[in-house]
């Protein structure tokens, strides 16, 4: 094979690689690889999501949710969380003028080591998980070597012989 073939199908990769990273949120497994706290984190919220679940210690995505908890509780003290439980979950949107937003709000019972269980009810644990676990930005590096791909793909048409 030639030289321009090569750099043409390296150009094709790197676009199908691309489209995968910015498709990340349809191919689970991509989080997996590249954060796999954010993965796990997601993994435990849509259980709990689910209704009548229970996380544990050493159960998948625990220390990060319990983690992301106690970040949101805004406390002083930072008591140890053992047990996750899901009471119920629903969405709330509030109308505006320039439109609405749902927000999953989800109600836990929190059980602590050494306080007693408490129940939250949080909106906007997702986001909280997005903006902890997930500080790539994949659409912009995506773009970037989807271009980069582009380009080298381009540049292998035109190559004389």
């Amino acid at each position: 094979m030639k030289d321009k073939h090569w750099l043409g199908m390296i150009g094709v990769v790197m676009c199908s690689l691309a489209w995968v990273a910015v498709s990340a949120d349809h191919f689970p497994f991509v989080y997996k690889i590249i954060t796999p706290e954010f993965y796990n984190a997601r993994a435990a919220y849509d259980k709990l999501r689910q209704g009548d679940a229970i996380l544990r210690k050493g159960d998948q995505g625990f220390p990060e949710i319990s983690s992301t908890l106690k970040t949101l509780m805004r406390r002083g003290i930072s008591p140890e969380i053992t047990e996750i439980k899901s009471i119920g979950s629903g969405f709330e949107g509030p109308a505006q003028l320039a439109g609405s937003r749902s927000v999953c709000h989800l109600s836990l019972e929190i059980s602590f080591l050494k306080f007693p269980k408490e129940i939250w009810q949080f909106g906007g644990l997702d986001e909280a998980i997005r903006e902890r676990y997930l500080s790539l930005n994949l659409f912009l590096w995506g773009s970037i070597v989807f271009a980069t791909g582009l380009m080298l793909s381009l540049i292998a048409v035109f190559m004389r012989e």
